[in-house]
């Protein structure tokens, strides 16, 4: 969007006011003065802060970014509204880029396959399939993981921990997972005063702001590990650089 490229959220979750204050957090994010978008949602920010907020308010209000935030629509219906976005932008000259769905367990099925979960998420991923081939765009389509990752000691996320269906892992060209190291220490507490409290204060602290992006699968290219920063408080990730 930042690239004048045609972006699409449809938010299925998040109500657009909460999702714009990540937005607008990410987009003023500097390292010496992060805004937090919990506190920009509670109003509780400085006068700084709130020029910050303004100027990128402002930036965003340029960017061809449409926030659709209907709860329950069915895979036909966000195909119907892409396509109308799609038209939209096209009249003002800019091409649809990026389609993002948050998540995939929000889509309303049909009723075709009622009660059969992996039948549905089959569907679902299908129907996703078809609207980025229609469309030209990319569609990312975010998943929830299941709670196998919870009872293994290497949290690193893989293949089998999506949720409900392979069909994810087959009808994807790309399949990516965000790890983030700090997410589990900060959720474990050790003695205090003990060794491994010492230990598990340290890695924390090393690696608060380490994120991974781990590319396992990518249909027309390589697979690995993509190292990150990132500030949670701000929503902005960034290159490790």
């Amino acid at each position: 969007a930042k690239s004048k490229r045609g972006v699409i959220y449809f938010s299925l979750e998040m109500p657009t006011r909460a999702l714009t204050a990540r937005v607008l957090a990410d987009v003023s994010y500097t390292h010496n003065a992060p805004v937090e978008y919990a506190a920009a949602l509670r109003g509780d920010v400085s006068d700084h802060d709130l020029r910050l907020l303004g100027e990128a308010a402002y930036r965003v209000a340029t960017m061809p970014l449409t926030i659709d935030d209907q709860r329950g629509l069915t895979v036909a219906e966000i195909g119907a509204r892409v396509r109308k976005y799609q038209g939209e932008l096209k009249r003002d000259g800019v091409e649809l880029e990026l389609v993002v769905v948050d998540h995939l367990g929000l889509i309303k099925p049909s009723a075709r396959y009622s009660g059969n979960r992996v039948h549905e998420i089959t569907e679902l991923s299908d129907g996703l399939a078809t609207i980025a081939r229609d469309t030209g765009a990319a569609v990312v389509a975010l998943s929830q993981l299941n709670r196998g990752v919870e009872a293994r000691d290497n949290k690193r996320p893989g293949l089998a921990d999506l949720r409900d269906s392979g069909s994810l892992e087959q009808d994807a060209d790309v399949v990516m997972f965000a790890f983030r190291p700090a997410y589990y220490l900060e959720r474990t507490k050790c003695e205090d005063g003990s060794d491994a409290e010492f230990k598990r204060q340290s890695m924390l602290d090393a690696s608060r702001n380490a994120m991974e992006a781990i590319v396992a699968k990518q249909r027309n290219g390589e697979t690995g590990v993509v190292n990150l920063f990132a500030h949670m408080p701000s929503n902005a990730v960034r290159d490790a650089a």
